[in-house]
């Protein structure tokens, strides 16, 4: 998170030079072995290009590394005192697999008693010669995110730190070992091991201490039997340029395992895309995102996030700013997945962005393998973009899923998708989001083995696969909302 008034600024500033005229839509021609007509099958535009995609299961990409949701800035703060039932729906909604968002990344704050955005979030650490490794609730939302989904990658990330750290010096050896004593912590007491660390939220970073923080992770995860890595820079204003330092400095390149950038607008760059560990793409990551300040709906705005960010960047992770709006609802900046502003009665509301997700992670899971030939971006025929589609092949060769988004379409249009190269011959399971009608994630028939004609609508999220277990998880209408009860008395000693 940054500041809203300058991202906002700027990134208005972009999308009036880069909008596109919403025009063109998208039909597919799934072609196997037979013909068949399918009960989706309609009328397309006679006059769009049709466009022929061959799924070979012998192509290429970039291995998935899965979508996140972020949990900072005093974001999450009421979920904690939501009563039961209500807490665990919400939070089942956001990371039970195949259920709802079914996250596969789950990004927290370590706090700093420092405002970080709608609050402060506390320190395990108020000072040198204190350690509290209970205080505040990202442990607590840490366990519950794994207790659902073991296979949750987590990240942790400071924005802010006590002065007593390093004399008001933030790259210094106390910080290290402030990290340090986090991850540890989040192992011994709480059972947790983190996966990635970053090192400070959209502030300039210094490239010899990257190096020093490696060296220190290293040695405590030799130490601990950890397998903590490093992601950098987590910049907004510098955008890629930690990609142009590490090209030229073997070293620093060797320090980080995932370069992150915040709000990339689908594009990285040549010399992010260049970057190599041994025979292995770095991996690029939409670090922080938000459907928010990018105009359309946030179900569309995200579905073209999630094809468009790999299709024109390579990105293979996006992390969701935020995954909970659970704060006053006075606050601004509501972006939540999940909406949970009045804990006394147990309301909460489902924002639409999450079945957008869902279009992705319950149909791909990380180590799946994007096809670069059987993914890109769907134009009009007058070079407006009005659509894209990536596929994505699972590791037993076999399966597969596509997802499609028609967010700019206004008419349907054809595509011709041929199946080869070992990739399953079985039926193809479609679940649709409508959202100009407000339908998210409904399952609609099954394609057979064999030529099959859809006619997907604009203004659409679709996604084809070979893979079973997907639902749209329904835990019924929560309570209604109420005004808070007034009188209210509180020690604040909880």
């Amino acid at each position: 998170m940054t500041d809203r008034k300058f991202v906002t600024g700027q990134f208005r500033k972009m999308w009036a030079s880069a909008l596109i005229a919403m025009v063109g839509g998208l039909a597919i021609l799934w072609c196997v072995h037979s013909s068949t007509a399918s009960p989706l099958m309609g009328r397309a535009d006679p006059q769009a290009p049709i466009l022929t995609i061959r799924v070979d299961g012998n192509g290429t990409g970039r291995i998935f590394d899965g979508v996140g949701g972020l949990s900072a800035g005093a974001a999450s703060r009421f979920l904690i005192d939501y009563p039961e039932p209500y807490q665990s729906q919400m939070l089942d909604y956001l990371f039970k697999p195949h259920y709802g968002a079914s996250l596969q990344d789950l990004k927290v704050e370590i706090g700093g008693d420092t405002n970080s955005t709608w609050g402060s979030e506390p320190s395990h650490m108020h000072s040198r010669d204190d350690a509290n490794f209970t205080r505040g609730y990202e442990w607590w939302l840490m366990r519950e995110a794994r207790k659902r989904n073991p296979k949750i990658v987590i990240e942790i990330l400071p924005w802010g730190v006590p002065g007593w750290v390093g004399n008001y010096h933030f790259y210094s050896l106390d910080m290290i070992d402030y990290d340090l004593k986090f991850i540890n912590a989040a192992h011994d007491v709480h059972g947790i091991d983190i996966d990635y660390l970053g090192i400070w939220n959209e502030i300039r970073y210094e490239k010899e201490w990257i190096k020093s923080l490696k060296a220190a992770v290293l040695r405590n995860n030799a130490a601990h039997h950890l397998h903590t890595q490093i992601v950098a820079a987590d910049s907004v204003h510098e955008g890629w340029q930690l990609a142009d330092d590490m090209l030229a400095d073997l070293s620093l390149r060797k320090a980080v395992d995932a370069v992150g950038v915040h709000y990339p607008v689908y594009e990285s760059t040549a010399a992010a895309r260049r970057l190599m560990h041994g025979t292995n793409p770095v991996p690029l990551w939409d670090s922080e995102d938000t459907y928010l300040i990018y105009p359309g709906p946030p179900a569309g705005v995200l579905a073209k996030q999630l094809n468009r960010n790999y299709i024109q960047g390579k990105m293979t992770r996006l992390v969701h700013c935020t995954l909970a709006a659970a704060f006053p609802k006075f606050f601004p900046y509501k972006e939540g997945l999940v909406q949970a502003t009045s804990p006394w009665p147990g309301h909460y509301e489902i924002s639409p962005a999450l079945w957008a997700i869902a279009h992705t992670t319950q149909f791909a899971q990380p180590g799946w393998q994007y096809l670069d030939s059987a993914s890109g971006l769907l134009d009009d025929g007058k070079g407006n973009t009005i659509g894209s589609y990536v596929t994505l092949k699972a590791p037993n060769q076999s399966d597969y899923s596509i997802i499609i988004e028609t967010a700019d379409a206004t008419t349907s249009q054809q595509i011709n998708v041929l199946v080869a190269s070992g990739l399953s011959s079985g039926p193809v399971h479609v679940w649709h989001s409508d959202i100009r009608a407000g339908t998210y994630f409904a399952r609609e028939p099954d394609l057979p083995g064999g030529v099959n004609t859809l006619n997907l609508q604009p203004g659409s999220i679709y996604s084809l696969t070979t893979t079973t277990g997907q639902q749209k998880g329904d835990c019924g209408p929560p309570p209604a909302d109420v005004p808070f009860p007034l009188p209210y008395a509180d020690n604040f000693e909880r």
